[in-house]
């Protein structure tokens, strides 16, 4: 009778969709809209309803005033059953004091069944600063993977992070200054900004460090008056004759002592760069000049206005009693003469060449005759010019023959060869220096994925080892069992070995080497035992009953001295974290070592529990021990495309 009745429920099951039960309340007493509880959170102490967020992405973790928050949900790459994500996440409001909700973006989230999204849900929200304050805010999140289970009535058995709400936090920032760059540099590290109001007009100050200590600061003055500032700056035209000079491709003025400074002007900005020490941070003039373009005409301007001339010729700008400045000659018909009068008076510029109009002229005071220009550029990979057109005689207008054309949208005799560099093919001929876009730049070494063995413990004597490899370049892999190599079989990204192994312990280590030499190894330890069963689990996720509400959280790993099992190694170099997997023993450690010059840290993104080195900066160290089993996800705070996994058995 009981397994008749057994037999109805799963006939029901395969009739309709089986979903997960409903997530339960927030807080430990209310429902959504009510407060945390008074429970204190901090990154070692959860309350009772929630658990660690897992398989979530916060981007950005750090978000300024303003900006757009968006929340990840997604089905991890080793969970083979069906992943569901509830179709409300909340916020904290800290401003009010409550949980509010937010409904998932339905074009970028899986199809969705009553409340549940399949695979993956994506949530977006505004860091409203009447809603936020500045330093940790909370969201929480829900997700229940099918264990492929069912208990002794037939329901099916869901794992939902132990019935718990995953609780995470992303910071907020004050709103930045848009005059300034407010992120690292090259090896400046940015520090603070700040804006000051003076007689000259306003101030933007940028304050950066690098890791050896060398500080500069960067302003910006945003001038009130102009041509007074340039009056009184001409006063001084023979002192900045002998200081003037170029660096970082930045027409400037170079002042050494015991601090360096360097300064130009744009358009009615003055822009400063002082660094410490004899020798000026390049990287910020450069990086400055790209937002400020510098006035590489200031001198001989200077000069024209202690000559008491009202206009300076080759400026670019028509100032003064000017009717045309060189290249800004609207007024004329492209005949500026060296004087800036018109030889020919034309028409304002009534459009732009690549508009897909033929104009009279064009906003580069050009007469065009072809459009649009079609021409990848040979570094870029960017469609600039070269589209057929018809010479025409310009005088009775009738067509002469074929040509190409320009950047100017003039058409001119001849044709136009395409160069193979941007065309998303990385030929012969072509390196990751003369075309970037066909050929990006390696450093990584090869990631492996592992598909089998994933378990410590295997039941079947005959199976297949499984790996995929994710590389830039081409890849080799091998494996060896107990010491003996042996070679893959490639399909793809993914590489295999059919075995039949004796009862008993196993290690195999996967090797993988790209184009470039980089490598990576992988090691598996494993037990064949002699039981037999039909195959493997399809996750790893346990398909017991879910515990008590009353279960402690995972413990996180903690920093432990000389008595441990083992402690493997993890340098962050080239920023990359090297090996980028490891898999490891419950009770065993890891120590990362620094070897950059930039500050890295290990933090963790998903897992069992979560973990933080803290800031390593050259030559330091930091060694934790991790105690629960699972797949460890983590980053660098200051470098996030810095990625790495523990795998802990």
């Amino acid at each position: 009778m009981k397994r008749a009745i057994l037999l109805l429920l799963l006939l029901i099951a395969c009739a309709q969709e089986e979903l997960p039960p409903s997530p339960p309340p927030l807080g430990d007493s209310g429902t959504s809209g009510r407060a945390i509880g008074g429970i204190a959170l901090s990154t070692t102490e959860l309350p009772s309803w929630a658990g660690p967020i897992l398989y979530t992405d916060i981007s950005p973790a750090k978000a300024r005033e303003g900006e757009t928050i968006k929340v990840t949900v997604e089905k991890p790459s080793f969970v083979s059953t069906k992943f569901y994500v509830h179709v409300f996440m909340y916020f904290f409001n800290k401003k009010s004091n409550v949980w509010e909700k937010v409904s998932l973006n339905a074009g970028e989230s899986g199809k969705v069944t009553q409340q549940w999204a399949e695979n993956k849900a994506v949530f977006s929200f505004n860091a409203d600063p009447n809603r936020f304050v500045q330093g940790n805010n909370y969201l929480v999140v829900y997700w229940c993977i099918d264990t492929d289970a069912r208990d002794d009535n037939g329901n099916k058995i869901w794992n939902c992070n132990n019935r718990k709400w995953g609780l995470g936090a992303f910071g907020l920032l004050p709103r930045g200054i848009p005059q300034l760059i407010e992120q690292n540099i090259g090896q400046a590290n940015y520090l603070e900004s700040r804006q000051e109001t003076t007689t000259e007009g306003t101030d933007y100050l940028a304050d950066y460090q690098t890791t050896t200590g060398t500080k500069s600061t960067v302003k910006i003055t945003a001038f009130s008056d102009i041509v007074s500032a340039k009056k009184t700056l001409a006063q001084n035209l023979a002192f900045l004759q002998s200081v003037s000079t170029t660096r970082a491709n930045t027409c400037g003025f170079l002042i050494s002592g015991p601090t360096t400074t360097f300064s130009w002007f744009s358009d009615s900005n003055r822009v400063v760069v002082q660094t410490t020490g004899t020798t000026l941070d390049e990287s910020l003039v450069n990086a400055y000049n790209q937002k400020y373009s510098s006035n590489c005409f200031l001198i001989p301007e200077l000069q024209r206005i202690l000559e008491g001339k009202t206009g300076f010729c080759g400026n670019n700008i028509v100032d003064g009693d000017e009717i045309c400045d060189t290249s800004n000659d609207t007024a004329c018909f492209g005949l500026c003469k060296p004087d800036c009068t018109c030889l020919v008076l034309a028409e304002t510029s009534t459009g732009t060449c690549g508009d897909f109009l033929v104009e009279r002229p064009n906003s580069l005071n050009v007469v065009e005759n072809c459009e649009p220009p079609q021409k990848r550029d040979l570094v870029t990979g960017q469609v600039v010019s070269g589209s057929w057109c018809f010479l025409r005689d310009p005088f009775n207008s009738k067509i002469t023959g074929l040509g190409v054309c320009n950047e100017q949208c003039g058409c001119v005799p001849g044709s136009v060869t395409y160069p193979k560099c941007g065309n998303g093919k990385c030929e012969q001929g072509e390196t990751s220096i003369s075309c970037a876009p066909d050929c990006p730049t390696d450093s990584t070494p090869p990631l492996i994925d592992l598909a089998t063995p994933r378990f410590q413990s295997i039941m079947p004597q005959f199976f297949t080892y499984e790996i995929q490899v994710h590389d830039l370049t081409s890849v080799t892999c091998d494996a060896s069992t107990d010491g003996t190599k042996e070679q893959l079989v490639k399909s793809g990204i993914t590489w295999t070995l059919s075995k039949n192994l004796a009862i008993g312990t196993h290690t195999v280590v996967f090797s993988c080497t790209d184009a470039g030499g980089r490598n990576s190894t992988l090691t598996v330890p494993f037990t064949v035992s002699g039981a037999t069963q039909s195959s493997e689990p399809a996750v790893t996720q346990p398909t017991t009953t879910e515990p008590a509400a009353t279960t402690q959280p995972s413990p996180q790993p903690v920093e432990q001295t000389p008595i441990v099992q083992k402690t493997v190694d993890v340098n962050m170099q080239n920023f990359a974290f090297s090996p980028q997997t490891i898999n490891i023993n419950s009770g065993d450690s890891v120590r990362w070592t620094n070897k950059d010059t930039a500050p890295h840290t290990a933090t963790s993104t998903g897992g069992p529990a979560s973990f933080d080195t803290g800031r390593l900066d050259f030559g330091q160290s930091k060694t934790l021990q991790f105690n629960t089993p699972g797949t460890y996800t983590y980053k660098c705070e200051f470098h996030s495309s810095m990625t790495a996994t523990i795998v802990v058995t």
